[in-house]
């Protein structure tokens, strides 16, 4: 767990790893612009919070937004979506992810220093030079847009 006074904004000195650098955004091929990699991750090492305006549920319907839970508002601790994140014209490099059906991390809601906050974690080592990327779900290529990851298991491939 993180101590209280974490921050998403500071080196993570809790595992002896100082590691303050952003990915750089760049063009990805087919996809827009990308983040890539510019030093390792390990599994389940958070790379930065997504950021943006707060809008409450299904405010904005056009693929930005990232839904934040939270499981303290539940009696029995089930996930209970709590608003949207829309980092559309307020974000940081972490809107760049490009979605990927072979992803390597997750957006994970956290409570970090009495904040809820959409956390971008690795869910496998990550390499340097390598693209960082999300599944963004079935429910994201519901409206006729078309996943571009060019993976052997993409959501397209078992439609």
């Amino acid at each position: 767990t993180l101590p209280p006074t974490w921050s998403p904004h500071t080196c993570d000195l809790q595992h002896n790893k100082v590691r303050c650098e952003i990915p750089h955004v760049r063009d990805a091929p087919g996809m827009g612009q990308g983040a890539w990699a510019t030093v390792g991750y390990e599994r389940g090492e958070l790379l930065g919070e997504l950021v943006g305006e707060l809008a409450p549920i299904d405010h904005y319907n056009d693929g930005w937004a990232a839904d934040l839970f939270r499981d303290d508002l539940s009696k029995d601790g089930k996930e209970v979506r709590w608003c949207q994140v829309y980092p559309c014209y307020m974000g940081n490099w972490v809107c760049k992810v490009n979605p990927s059906c072979e992803s390597n991390c997750i957006f994970k809601s956290m409570n970090i220093s009495g904040r809820w906050r959409v956390m971008l974690q690795a869910t496998q080592p990550i390499e340097r030079g390598s693209w960082i990327l999300v599944n963004y779900g079935e429910d994201y290529w519901k409206d006729g847009d078309r996943c571009l990851c060019g993976s052997r298991y993409c959501i397209i491939n078992s439609a």
